[in-house]
């Protein structure tokens, strides 16, 4: 036995001392003993984060593939993987070679990748200017848009947030002058973008890309940009105002678009200073899109577009009505994709301390979304919805034997920056009738960690915590309530749980 094993020892070190001399590489080493062949993909002309650390993405077809420190991509399954790896990292294999080499058990299975060493000249990016609404809306407009790129096989911009609110700028759109603490964060500060990354992927749906890798490959050196300003139903006064237009220059470009879906409009640049903002840019095509006229997402790419590398969208609202009608076909919808979206680890560290220190296992969660309610209708109204809910909590509290309620509302100085302007004297006023009778615990973010205070970050903490309870009761409606409630019935897997939604039927179109 001894021999046999000295003899086998002797045959591999003659093979190796042969290989080297042939071919003088180490890879020949490494190939022989694990069957793994591996190459370096160098990103030297790139700038990605997530290059930078461990990151492994999985698709449904597929087990787990990775991506190490050094760049190497590996793979311990067999599957071709060449459009996953692509459309994730615009990493583009030229080979992908399938050989199985079986142990002692004759059951292993690798697979050898190699990646070509240039960079690509085909990458393609959209990136916006300005998002519309605020965080669950936005959030679900910006999913919409990574649905359209992906048919052109484009990345999106990540944007920029602060206080529930989305930017293509830390700046901000505005760009004045802001200080430290009033730039905006990079989107990691709300959600985990790893997790992101694999959503978008294997919901084919196009993925997310740093800003500076945008300002790397579109400088004016090398490609110049294609601004897009789409005219909505409703954005005249919009258009005229940002780009100083007589009422008779807004006429003749609308007539123009609405006859032909699109139109050229070189004062879009100067009037929003887009290169300069974006700097080393330069603006070539400037297009005016009926939004309207153009609602097919492959007209969009191919005829207006048609192919271009770097896509500036001025102003984006995502799908509906006084916004784009586009309908791409996805696996999930954009709602569906958002409602699956990983959160930071900042917020739910945040969220897990919060319920340890200050709720009980099992309690009752109160969401107040007071913003249409008095709008869009009126006081009085507001007040019976709250004595509805006032009841209900009271008839939770009753059958199930709870004590302990957490309550979270847009009335407070987190809440929606669309509310707040009207009369703050106001809110409080019904804030402190909504503590007075339902006697709750609050979240309140920590005044020494900034991060904390974002209006964004302390939304998806009460998010959390109210996810978490044991019975949800509602007031009013809207996207960022639907994502609570389906966060909510994620999590109550196999347990009892009860929803009461109150006044959350709008009673007229707006």
């Amino acid at each position: 036995m001894m021999y046999r094993l000295h003899l086998r020892l002797i045959q591999r070190v003659i093979i190796i001392a042969t290989s080297v001399s042939l071919f003088g590489s180490i890879s020949v080493w490494l190939s022989f003993f694990t069957g793994l062949e591996l190459q370096l993909y160098s990103r030297s002309s790139q700038v990605t984060d997530d290059l930078s650390a461990d990151v492994s993405f999985a698709d449904e077809r597929t087990s787990v593939r990775s991506l190490n420190r050094n760049g190497v991509a590996f793979k311990r399954e067999e599957t071709d993987s060449s459009s996953i790896i692509k459309r994730v990292y615009g990493i583009h294999p030229v080979r992908i070679a399938n050989r199985h080499r079986a142990d002692q058990d004759g059951k292993q299975k690798i697979i050898s990748i190699a990646l070509d060493q240039q960079e690509s000249d085909n990458d393609k990016y959209m990136f916006v200017f300005h998002h519309y609404e605020q965080f669950g809306k936005t959030t679900e407009n910006f999913v919409q848009l990574c649905s359209i790129a992906a048919y052109g096989s484009r990345a999106v911009v990540e944007p920029f947030v602060r206080d529930s609110r989305m930017c293509g700028l830390e700046s901000g759109w505005w760009g004045e002058a802001l200080t430290p603490s009033r730039l905006f964060k990079p989107l990691s500060l709300y959600f985990d973008m790893k997790a992101l990354n694999e959503i978008l992927s294997q919901n084919r749906y196009a993925t997310v890309r740093p800003l500076t890798e945008f300002k790397q490959v579109c400088n004016k050196t090398t490609s110049n940009v294609t601004i897009v300003h789409f005219l909505y139903h409703d954005g005249k006064e919009t258009t005229k105002k940002w780009f100083r237009l007589s009422e008779k220059d807004y006429q003749m470009i609308s007539l123009q678009a609405n006859r032909t879906g699109w139109t050229e409009c070189p004062f879009i640049d100067k009037g929003l200073n887009i290169s300069r903002r974006l700097g080393q840019m330069e603006a070539d095509r400037q297009l005016c899109v009926n939004a309207e006229k153009v609602i097919d997402h492959k007209q969009f790419e191919n005829d207006i577009l048609q192919g271009d590398k770097c896509v500036v969208i001025t102003y984006w609202r995502g799908f509906g009505m006084d916004r784009t009608h586009f309908k791409p076909k996805v696996k999930l919808n954009a709602r569906e994709i958002v409602h699956r979206l990983r959160h930071s680890n900042l917020i739910l560290q945040e969220a897990e301390l919060y319920r340890r220190t200050f709720l009980e296992k099992s309690y009752i969660a109160v969401h107040v979304r007071s913003e249409r309610q008095l709008l869009w209708y009126s006081e009085i109204f507001f007040l019976k919805c709250v004595d509805a809910v006032t009841r209900r909590v009271l008839q939770l509290k009753q059958k199930y034997g709870m004590s302990t309620v957490f309550l979270a509302t847009d009335l407070t100085q987190y809440g929606s920056d669309t509310l707040l302007p009207n009369n703050r004297k106001r809110l409080k006023r019904f804030d402190k009738l909504l503590m007075d009778k339902l006697k709750p615990k609050r979240y309140s973010p920590h005044l020494t960690d900034p991060s904390l205070m974002d209006h964004g970050v302390v939304a998806i903490v009460e998010m959390n915590i109210l996810s978490h309870s044991k019975h949800l009761v509602t007031l009013g409606s809207g996207s960022f309530q639907e994502w609570v409630m389906a966060l909510f019935m994620d999590m109550k897997k196999g347990q009892d749980w009860t929803i009461s939604r109150v006044c959350s039927k709008e009673k007229k179109q707006h």
